[in-house]
């Protein structure tokens, strides 16, 4: 090689560098993955999650098994015809009556089922506050709205199938969707009331509530208000959700979350549920292109997770709450997620990377730190 060659081989070298630092100034570098799981609890959480995946299919099998007995026994024949031959023959009358009864045989049968789910789920785990008392009366209240509701679906069915024979499908169909619509605006503002407390969080969090009605707005959820869910008072579980529809649409964010994690993380959560907005999925069903990180999740309600997030063993078999040292923002790293209960139910424990990198949670992209650090 000549000398001429090795000069212009230590320009084109110096040139690259010269390039590569350049490249380090205007791009930020890429934050530090995070990794601080606990061994114990991860194994706590594949324990929970195997524990509850079997309950719930003994369940269902169960279920189904006495479904399949009452259709053979014909004992809703017999229902019907002691109505209407010992207490009346008028329809409305009949139907109150078929399904007052049914529903209570069914919420008896029920109860020792959900009661042993609160304390084998709820209380092992340290998923729930509530002592036995507490409990019983949150699910019977419970128990009274879901009759309330569900009777007036039951009553108007038949209604319908009396007044239009041929197309009451149709009809039916229409009306099972306005009323979903009306149901959903009352939800946040009638029912969840009725179970716990809601604040404004703008008045104790001005600053995150800002942040959370833009990043909202940009995934075309146009939140009226930020609101803190105390849900503290009766579970160790953390929830994040968007709920309502006009003028009850809303964020809310419980106050376990609040206490417990950085304004980041609520911001990644919450780009999560936003991700569910925009790409149309619910129920823990996948979205249509969407990434696949999320190994296992259950929504809690319209558009919510119930989470642990970062959560120490406490006990055996419990959890405690991070200490102010590991409050801190996972850079693109895993997190634990620990789904919680909703009213008188438990959840399950998941796994989820948060990383704005799928389409499922491509909202997470916008205005999030994590962007800004390349």
């Amino acid at each position: 090689m000549t000398i001429e060659d090795k000069s212009l081989e230590t320009v084109n070298e110096e040139k690259l560098r010269e390039e590569n630092e350049e490249r380090d100034l205007t791009e930020p570098s890429k934050p530090e993955l995070v990794n601080d799981y606990d061994p114990e609890r991860r194994k706590l959480a594949m324990e929970y999650t195997r524990a509850s995946r079997t309950y719930s299919l003994k369940l269902l099998i169960l279920s189904l098994v006495v479904s399949v007995l009452i259709l053979l026994s014909k004992i809703t024949v017999m229902l019907n015809d002691f109505i209407v031959k010992n207490i009346s023959a008028d329809p409305v009358i009949v139907v109150g009556l078929f399904f007052t009864i049914g529903f209570t045989l069914l919420s008896m049968i029920e109860l020792p089922f959900s009661f042993y789910s609160h304390i084998r789920f709820g209380k092992k785990y340290g998923l729930s506050k509530l002592n036995n008392r507490q409990w019983f009366f949150r699910h019977l209240k419970g128990e009274v709205l879901g009759f309330i509701l569900t009777f007036i679906i039951f009553e108007g069915f038949y209604w319908i199938l009396r007044v239009v024979t041929s197309t009451w499908w149709v009809w039916a169909t229409i009306i099972m969707i306005l009323f979903s619509i009306v149901l959903s605006a009352l939800v946040p503002v009638l029912i969840l009331p009725r179970f716990y407390k809601f604040e404004s969080l703008e008045n104790t969090h001005p600053e995150l509530t800002k942040e959370l009605l833009d990043l909202a707005n940009q995934a075309g959820f146009k939140a009226k208000n930020v609101f803190n869910w105390k849900l503290g008072a009766v579970a160790t579980v953390g929830n994040a959700a968007l709920m309502g529809l006009g003028s009850t649409r809303r964020i809310v964010i419980s106050d376990t979350m609040l206490d417990q994690y950085t304004s980041e993380e609520i911001k990644w959560i919450l780009a999560h549920e936003l991700g569910h907005h925009v790409r149309r999925c619910q129920d823990g069903r996948e979205c249509k292109d969407g990434d696949d990180s999320v190994l296992e999740f259950v929504d809690q309600g319209p558009g919510s997770h119930q989470t642990h997030l970062g959560q120490k063993k406490h006990k055996k078999g419990q959890l405690k709450d991070r200490t102010e040292s590991q409050k801190h923002p996972r850079s693109q790293g895993e997190v634990l997620l620990d789904f919680g209960q909703r009213p008188n139910h438990v959840g399950r424990i998941a796994q989820k990377k948060l990383e704005p990198i799928g389409k499922h949670d491509e909202i997470a992209k916008k205005g999030t730190p994590y962007e800004e650090q390349g």
